[in-house]
């Protein structure tokens, strides 16, 4: 029975929809003419998005700072690296006014509802009844837990990702405003060793974060791989039927497919489709910050570089980061209906 709820719940992928509902892709030639023509398009919503928004401040900051640590690397104090300076000081700036409402719009929130979501997962792990019997159907095929190892990884990636919503809200609702103040103000009210140890505390509690998210997606990777592969072969699994024989009278036990050939294939594939896209955006999620995790490496453990050779590489690393969670964020994005 509860191989037959996980092909149940296997077919239910939510890009299995009829041929004429599916959503209409809009083409990449036509996204910034529909960006002045249709305000649900693609494009005004990644604008509109404050997560979008500080990726792409954050990016470009670090091409600024990249390209002020190779001017300093060359010898090169003109101009140039007055204006990089003061690009990059600009960002910064706009970068800790937009993260702040990202603050209580998403990290808060996202706290809140993981740390929930972990204390749920971990009671089914020692629970005497869990949702993992039989009896239990999900709506999705990498809903269905057969094991409490499931709910186990599941908690601990609510945790880890609990955790970095934390961080974040630390970082960026407390310790940056509290600096941002600080420079406005006409006569600062930090000291400077507490300035300094605000510094340090950012540089660890977003290393933490880079770590704790990380953890998350490898953690989520693994469930949905062991899920796909659930959802896959019970689908093409046979199902046990009772069928009566009408020139015995007796009633025996067959075995025939849960879905049609062409349904079976369609399943499948959006099945497949659906696997994919979740394995790419964990997978970017891991190597953005993983990258930002090299980076806090840098940072906190001294290395016989010049301060221009290691603004360059970080403000590089940092680049690379954001570009890739630029591309993760666009390519979540799905085209609503017309």
């Amino acid at each position: 029975m509860a191989i037959n709820a996980i092909r149940l719940a296997g077919c239910s992928s939510k890009m299995l929809y009829l041929a004429q509902q599916q959503t209409q892709q809009v083409s990449k030639t036509n996204c910034f003419k529909a960006f002045f023509l249709n305000p649900q398009n693609k494009l005004a919503r990644f604008i509109t998005l404050s997560k979008a928004s500080d990726k792409v401040i954050k990016c470009t900051r670090a091409i600024a700072e990249c390209t002020s640590g190779i001017l300093q690397e060359t010898q090169c104090h003109g101009e140039a690296l007055i204006v990089a300076n003061k690009i990059s000081k600009t960002l910064k700036i706009a970068r800790e006014v937009v993260a702040l409402p990202n603050v209580f719009s998403g990290a808060l929130p996202s706290c809140v509802l993981a740390t929930k979501s972990c204390y749920q997962h971990a009671r089914e792990v020692y629970a005497t009844n869990p949702k993992f019997t039989p009896d239990y159907f999900p709506t999705k095929y990498n809903q269905f837990r057969l094991q409490r190892g499931d709910y186990a990884l599941l908690a601990a990636k609510d945790a880890c990702f609990a955790l970095s919503s934390l961080t974040y809200s630390l970082t960026f609702g407390v310790l940056r405003p509290t600096m941002f103040v600080n420079n406005l103000t006409v006569e600062p009210f930090l000291p400077p060793e507490v300035k300094a140890n605000f510094i340090t505390a950012v540089v660890g509690l977003m290393t933490i974060n880079h770590a704790t998210v990380i953890l998350g997606n490898v953690m989520g990777l693994v469930l949905e791989m062991s899920a796909y592969k659930r959802a896959i072969a019970s689908i093409n699994s046979p199902v046990p039927v009772e069928m009566f024989q009408f020139d015995s009278g007796k009633q025996q036990t067959g075995y025939c497919a849960l879905l049609m050939p062409e349904l079976q294939c369609d399943a499948i594939r959006s099945l497949r489709r659906e696997h994919v896209a979740i394995m790419k955006k964990s997978i970017l999620s891991i190597v953005e910050k993983g990258l930002e995790l090299i980076c806090d490496g840098l940072k906190l453990i001294p290395m016989p570089l010049t301060s221009g050779c290691n603004l360059a590489i970080t403000g590089c690393l940092i680049a690379a980061s954001s570009a890739v969670g630029t591309y993760s964020i666009w390519t979540s994005l799905e085209v609503k209906p017309k």
